[in-house]
């Protein structure tokens, strides 16, 4: 029962707290982990606009595959410091996530996060949670199926995000053979600009691009063409200098990978997420990406051999064994 009122606990917290605005952090001795122990409050950047990662649904409520990551790990998080640990979201947009974390205004940034080196120089990022690619979307009669008929045309990408350097490279070594690049200020307005022609291409991650395209009113106007021009592995953004924090992220993400559902049935169920694990012998990851991309979920998204392949060598020996440990060790 003392683990029921723990998860039910920070799950009504989090619905309470919403989307917080300006929260207030104070920094304390040993590191995240250690203010995470000693405050019982843990601060997650989410964005708004990445759907099926991380989004506000309906009724006002973060929701994704990261916020349910972002659940799971707060379970974790209040096991090892031995008492409820209160889940708090910070917005973040595409333009200042790197600026809350390394700020610590959120300790993690949970979303759609492309893993490069020059974002390394400023914060550290988790293990790969994803692999996507930068393809692009088009509007359905605009008669465009491939790269090459974007010759002298109008292509964009979203300020702050990856693909916007991955387009201008493609369009400066000729892969991309268009004329002009425009810079959205969000994804959303970029496919506005699509919708009313200001230009013939929008290009970012595919996943986000299907998500996209599937929210959007009608659906049939556009066309997602999966033709890349880069790859895109997602960590989540964590502030530099902190092997500790870092270690323990890496590590909730192995448990994910590691433990069967029939193990957690209690976490999962509280969480929402049992639901979506129709085979007790997925692994907790499994079942939420199944809940989010899998083949009845809105946004079906096939893991390939080599995300697969990825995941299985990030699987090192002994981690359920010595994770999460206490913080009164």
């Amino acid at each position: 029962m003392a683990r029921l009122r723990l998860v039910r606990w920070f799950v009504l917290d989090l619905l309470v707290v919403g989307m917080l605005a300006g929260t207030a952090f104070a920094a304390t001795g040993g590191g995240v982990l250690g203010e995470i122990a000693s405050t019982g409050v843990f601060r997650v950047g989410l964005r708004s606009d990445v759907r099926p990662f991380a989004y506000v649904d309906e009724l006002g409520r973060p929701a994704g595959f990261c916020v349910d990551m972002a659940l799971l790990l707060t379970a974790k998080l209040s096991e090892y410091a031995g008492r409820p640990v209160e889940m708090q979201v910070v917005p973040i947009t595409s333009t200042n996530r790197l600026d809350k974390v390394a700020s610590g205004e959120a300790m993690i940034e949970m979303g759609a996060s492309t893993h490069n080196a020059t974002r390394d120089v400023v914060v550290d990022f988790s293990l790969p949670y994803f692999l996507s690619e930068t393809s692009f979307m088009v509007r359905a009669s605009g008669g465009i199926v491939s790269l090459a008929d974007l010759a002298g045309k109008t292509v964009c990408a979203a300020r702050g995000t990856s693909n916007l350097p991955a387009l201008e490279a493609a369009v400066a070594d000729g892969r991309v053979p268009a004329s002009l690049i425009e810079v959205a200020d969000s994804h959303e307005q970029g496919v506005k600009w699509l919708r009313d022609g200001k230009v013939d291409a929008y290009f970012t991650d595919t996943v986000l691009l299907q998500s996209l395209r599937a929210s959007w009113p009608k659906p049939a106007d556009f066309v997602v063409v999966q033709e890349s021009i880069h790859t895109e592995p997602y960590g989540w953004i964590l502030p530099e200098d902190d092997s500790d924090w870092r270690d323990f992220v890496d590590n909730f993400l192995i448990w994910t990978l590691e433990v069967s559902c029939a193990e957690e049935v209690f976490l999962l169920d509280e969480l929402g997420i049992m639901s979506a694990c129709r085979d007790g012998e997925w692994s907790v990851f499994d079942a939420v990406y199944d809940k989010w991309f899998g083949p009845l979920s809105a946004t079906p998204i096939a893991r390939s051999a080599q995300f697969d392949a990825l995941l299985a060598t990030m699987q090192w020996p002994d981690v359920l064994e010595v994770w999460p440990g206490s913080a009164g060790k």
